[in-house]
């Protein structure tokens, strides 16, 4: 049987007849049309190689099945590899992709949920501040190892305590018995306390870096953040006018947090904001306001807790004149005090009282107080301040800057007075202010600072001076100091008792304190200015 030939399929067909004749092509001469090195070989498997690729390239196959095949060149398998440049990126997405996806979901919000929050906050806060009491106090059922507690806090102040470096002229005496309180709440604050020092009279100020004090059984350290600035610190420490024990640390207004409680305290608790104004007299550098931690003597009664919303720097700024002035009214004088019922009009009632420097910060305060307690108030200012003077309510001003005769003239005019209260208080201002009292038969005039020189006053008028606050802290004045700390000071401005002043407030913190103290002692008399520091 003969030999049957395959049949050739289509796709073999297409391909023959697509694939060019070799025999067509003319030949070079010389050139033999069989190979004749193993170079013209591998040239023509080269050569054969390429054109299989481009032919497959240009023509469009016909399949039966394209889903079953790969189709690839070159240029699609160079697409496909990545660039040097883009290896990292590559490697990065793909860490990328890796990572599992977190999905973010608030939290569904109910109602009232806010506020049983911060009820759950505060009756946390209230049981751990009666819990600290109680640990304090040392009341309660006592645990085996609370002596090895105590013990252990008691090495630890004494290791503080002995590796402290602490100056000779501020050196304290330690405390009685380790403050358990005081130890919890150091541990989270730097032992660190900047304080501006007076090193001697007349000279510059300067910050200094001090331990922090430790607050015996009846006292409070507090941190500091505002400090009030006024006009007698400036005239100690620019003028020498109260000597003082040197290195002084000076000041007595301002506000701040409780840092730490004595073992003894029961009324206060950590973090409570506080305003405190220290009585006169009070001695020790550690009661001072010129520095970032204090510590309120135990007798110091003028600790007053800062309602919400109030403004510190006001507060501060107002708090030393503020108090003298109930004290000096309604303390020495027996004056009604804002609020209380105005009697019928009398002989009494009917004079005035005169308040030299009406534009000052004590005479603003004054001119309020009395016209709120239902008192006519005559008073003096320049034309600079004379609209804010009126604003307070008095029933006239006159202008101090006129010539003093004319002065005590238009004063005279308007008299008798009940009082004579004289705000500034320097030998001009006590000449005129006494011959006023001189021409209405004499009486007591009531100074606002000690005097620094020879005056010669006339005869039946006597000058008196004390720090106008101590009526305060009189028996008989009891309930007028519960007053004055419980609504007068905190809430005086809300009930149009106290006005505001202007306030500067010192950029510097506690290293811009010397400049402010001459600046305020320039403009001490008459501008009511106030300057405050952020501490």
């Amino acid at each position: 049987m003969a030999p049957i030939k395959k049949r050739t399929t289509a796709r073999a067909k297409s391909a023959r007849a697509a694939r060019p004749s070799t025999a067509a092509l003319p030949k070079p001469d010389g050139i033999s049309s069989l190979p004749s090195s193993k170079r013209d070989k591998q040239k023509i498997k080269h050569s054969s190689f390429v054109s299989k690729i481009e032919k497959s390239s240009a023509k469009t196959q016909k399949r039966r099945r394209p889903n079953n095949k790969l189709v690839a060149n070159l240029e699609s398998l160079a697409d496909a590899l990545p660039d040097a440049a883009t290896a990292g990126e590559l490697e990065t997405s793909q860490a990328r992709i890796l990572q599992p996806k977190v999905k973010l979901e608030s939290m569904k919000r109910t109602k009232g949920a806010k506020k049983r929050k911060e009820k759950l906050d505060k009756l946390e806060k209230e049981r751990f501040n009666a819990n600290l009491a109680q640990l304090v106090r040392g009341t309660g059922n006592a645990t085996p190892g609370a002596d090895a507690v105590q013990d252990r806090w008691a090495a630890l102040k004494s290791h503080v305590q002995s590796n402290m470096e602490t100056k000779p002229e501020f050196a304290q005496q330690p405390s009685q018995t380790p403050n358990i309180c005081l130890f919890l709440t150091l541990a989270f604050v730097p032992i660190m306390n900047l304080a501006v020092v007076l090193p001697s009279p007349k000279a510059s100020l300067s910050v200094q870096s001090l331990p922090i004090p430790a607050p015996a059984s009846k006292e409070l350290l507090i941190k500091v953040s505002t400090i009030g600035l006024n006009a007698i610190e400036a005239k100690i420490a620019k003028l020498g006018a109260i000597p003082v024990a040197y290195p002084a640390i000076l000041g007595s207004s301002y506000t701040g947090t409780v840092e730490a409680l004595g073992s003894a305290i029961t009324n206060y608790c950590i973090g409570a904001r506080v305003l405190v104004s220290n009585r006169f007299g009070t001695t020790g550098n550690q009661h001072s306001a010129y520095q970032s931690y204090v510590l309120v003597a135990a007798e110091e009664k003028m600790v007053i807790r800062i309602p919400e919303g109030s403004d510190e720097a006001v507060l501060a700024s107002l708090v030393m004149n503020a108090s003298c002035v109930p004290g000096l009214f309604s303390g020495q004088l027996r004056l009604r005090r804002p609020a209380e019922e105005v009697p019928a009009v009398g002989t009494e009632e009917e004079k005035k009282i005169l308040i030299y420097g009406g534009s000052s910060s004590f005479g603003q305060l004054s001119v309020r107080y009395l016209r709120r307690a239902g008192y006519a108030v005559i008073t003096t200012s320049s034309p600079r301040h004379v609209n804010r003077v009126c604003e307070l309510g008095v029933d006239d001003a006159v202008d101090h800057t006129l010539p003093s005769q004319q002065v005590i003239q238009e004063l005279k005019a308007r008299g008798p007075y009940r009082v004579v209260v004289d705000m500034i208080s320097t030998p001009q201002t006590i000449l005129i202010t006494s011959q006023v009292l001189k021409a209405q038969g004499g009486g007591t005039l009531y100074a606002t600072q000690p005097s620094f020189a020879p005056e010669d006053l006339p005869d039946g008028v006597q000058r008196v001076f004390k720090a106008w606050s101590e009526p305060l802290y009189e028996q008989e004045n009891e309930r007028l100091l519960e007053w004055v700390i419980e609504e007068y000071l905190p809430f005086g401005m809300q009930k149009g008792w106290i006005v505001a002043q202007p306030i500067d407030r010192v950029q510097a913190g506690l290293a811009g304190i010397d400049g402010a103290l001459e600046n305020l002692l320039s403009n001490a008399e008459g501008s009511g200015k106030r300057f405050v520091v952020n501490v």
